[in-house]
């Protein structure tokens, strides 16, 4: 017979374990800029087009006070006003206030940031973070990593904000393009979620075969 001490410890191990597994796992998701706003009509703040492949790609994972964020332009088809190809020149999203840390890959300009009042993108989106990257820099195949750190911004947030993220791509050429603007701003599709670690599954299967164990030798 188990001593009703020792159950009562052992128990609480076994869901202490199962806490910290949870909780231990960071949310991560990974979008693709395939939708964008067409700028060759009068109609651009509605009109939009939906590609087959993705021209830019972004990750967004939890990591202690805050987010990482990696984005990566793909090298796509999507017409270039000059022979250089096309160039990422902003991103914008909403979160909490907080501060950004260039990591790795292009850099950020002075300009970037939290923006309290908010910037005003087509469609009538409200962003209250601004990504700005060094011009000509962000070309087809490169990447970057940043942080944003502060109370409240995590990966979950970040996808239930309202308005999608919005990338802001120029040099764009063809009928989107032109000398005189030659920006188009492409808008993510649905967030996809990164599959648990199979580690995670496996403690947590282990808790609860543990805990059935108990059951069996208590009867």
């Amino acid at each position: 017979m188990i001593h009703p001490l020792k159950k009562c410890l052992a128990l609480g191990s076994l869901l202490a374990g199962c806490a910290v597994t949870t909780t231990v796992q960071a949310a991560a998701y990974t979008y693709e800029f395939k939708t964008f706003f067409d700028t060759s009509t009068t109609d651009n703040v509605v009109d939009t087009k939906t590609l087959n492949y993705s021209v830019a790609t972004l990750q967004v994972s939890d990591v202690s006070g805050g987010v990482v964020l990696t984005l990566k332009q793909n090298t796509s088809a999507f017409p270039a006003l000059m022979t250089s190809g096309t160039f990422v020149e902003a991103l914008w999203l909403n979160a909490s206030s907080g501060g950004v840390n260039s990591l790795s890959g292009i850099g950020l300009t002075s300009s970037s940031g939290y923006v309290s009042s908010g910037l005003t993108q087509d469609a009538g989106y409200t962003y209250k973070w601004n990504l700005d990257f060094q011009d000509g820099t962000f070309s087809e195949g490169s990447s970057t990593s940043v942080q944003l750190t502060g109370a409240g911004i995590t990966a979950d947030s970040i996808v239930a904000a309202k308005a999608p993220i919005m990338l802001d791509l120029a040099n764009v050429g063809g009928v989107y393009g032109s000398a005189a603007n030659s920006h188009v701003h492409f808008v993510v599709g649905k967030a996809v979620a990164a599959v648990p670690e199979p580690g995670t599954a496996v403690l947590m299967g282990l808790g609860v075969f543990a805990m059935a164990g108990l059951k069996r030798r208590r009867a």
